[in-house]
């Protein structure tokens, strides 16, 4: 995480532009026979800036139908529009402002001592849920930093990165698990 230069790389994202290429996926998987994809059980998992680009995904309207379940590894920034509005122009809603439209169920993963999102911003969108009856669940892991689950950062939490994963194939077991009755060949 050192040589990584995070405000470039946030400057250089267009929320527009990762919803087009979000949706562009979802029709190449419901045209691709051949890569076996069921496209009605999708879920989508990202850490960091995926983990906001995994917010996104779950409240955008042209997705909703096809998104069943979001979740977000420390995902930051999910108060703010990318990029950012100009000088002098009106900020957009950024994903964690748009969770009335949350068409999914979303498992999220927070560092107790993580800056972005930070607990405060964990327990903000935790109310916002609340209030417009958008199901989450939410784990903060104690001691944890930013980037606690990837082995190649310095801030790696085995402990919490274990349990997180854990979590993640049972959130995903419910959320986007086969159908009783439904035989793997109706794929």
């Amino acid at each position: 995480f050192d040589r990584m230069n995070i405000p470039a790389m946030l400057a250089s994202q267009d929320d527009g532009q990762i919803v087009a290429d979000l949706e562009n996926v979802m029709g190449l998987l419901a045209t691709s026979p051949k890569l076996y994809a069921d496209t009605d059980r999708v879920a989508v998992l990202g850490f960091c800036m995926g983990g906001r680009i995994s917010w996104l995904a779950g409240v955008n309207l042209g997705l909703r139908r096809a998104v069943r379940g979001v979740v977000a590894y420390h995902g930051g920034n999910v108060w703010k529009a990318l990029p950012e509005a100009a000088g002098g122009e009106e900020a957009r809603p950024g994903p964690g402002d748009r969770l009335e439209t949350l068409g999914c169920p979303v498992l999220g993963h927070f560092g107790g001592e993580d800056k972005n999102p930070s607990p405060a911003d964990m327990e903000k969108l935790k109310e916002n849920a609340e209030k417009v009856g958008a199901k989450v669940e939410f784990h903060v892991y104690e001691g944890a930093k930013h980037g606690f689950s990837c082995r190649d950062s310095s801030n790696y939490l085995e402990s919490a990165a274990k349990l997180s994963w854990t979590r993640t194939l049972e959130f995903l077991s419910r959320t986007i698990a086969h159908h009783p009755g439904r035989r793997h060949s109706d794929l």
